[in-house]
């Protein structure tokens, strides 16, 4: 039977004996790094092409037209009224002013005048239009352009569509008729015969029209 130890002996060899690790918990690994976001590489845009998000809707349509960029910069373009186009058109200075003018003596004359300056060139181009081609030819005759050989300035206005379209029709049906002429020269002849009536309204003058045309007069 081994010997009992002393309190001495069991003192002594509890400050001798090995120590014990302490119990520590599994904890998962940090990375100290920050977390970088996989990079995705986009196919470049061909220079000159407009992104498929971007539609171009016809102006005629009266519907918003998207943002057009030219050159990397964007602008809105116009909205126009439903049924209605931009036509440009070539005119003598003299036929412009004199239009201007007719316009603003029809506000006072006509029981129902146009409300806009376009308004009063659209019913001067749907009138000479709807006359024959032989009345065409001889009011023409009639009202020959007193600038004729002078330059002349671009005016685009914002008119009916039908207008439009009557007018491309009847340079065809003059042609066939036996009178050549364009689309601003059958205008022209319009507004020239349209200024004529104006002023035999007006007593046999016309107003100087101001620089800035009045719009939806009221009486």
């Amino acid at each position: 039977m081994p010997a009992r130890k002393s309190l001495k002996d069991r003192n002594k060899a509890a400050i001798t004996g090995p120590l014990e690790e302490p119990t520590m918990e599994s904890v998962s690994e940090v990375s100290s790094e920050p977390a970088v976001a996989p990079v995705v590489e986009t196919p470049t845009q061909p220079v000159g092409e407009r992104p498929v998000s971007e539609p171009v809707v016809a102006e005629s349509t009266g519907e918003s037209i998207g943002t057009v960029r030219n050159g990397g910069a964007a602008r809105r373009s116009q909205t126009l009224p439903a049924g209605t186009a931009r036509l440009g058109l070539y005119l003598r200075q003299g036929t412009l002013e004199g239009a201007k003018s007719a316009y603003v003596a029809d506000l006072d004359i006509l029981t129902d005048p146009p409300s806009s300056f376009a308004r009063w060139i659209a019913g001067a181009l749907d009138a000479h239009i709807g006359r024959t081609p032989a009345d065409r030819a001889q009011l023409a005759e009639a009202h020959p352009d007193p600038e004729e050989g002078n330059r002349g300035v671009n005016r685009a206005f914002i008119l009916p569509v039908d207008t439009i379209a009557g007018m491309e029709e009847t340079t065809g049906i003059d042609r066939r008729a036996g009178r050549m002429q364009s689309v601003s020269q059958l205008a022209a002849e319009a507004l020239r015969i349209a200024i004529y009536e104006a002023r035999e309204r007006n007593g046999g003058t016309l107003p100087v029209a101001p620089k800035r045309l009045p719009n939806k007069p009221t009486r």
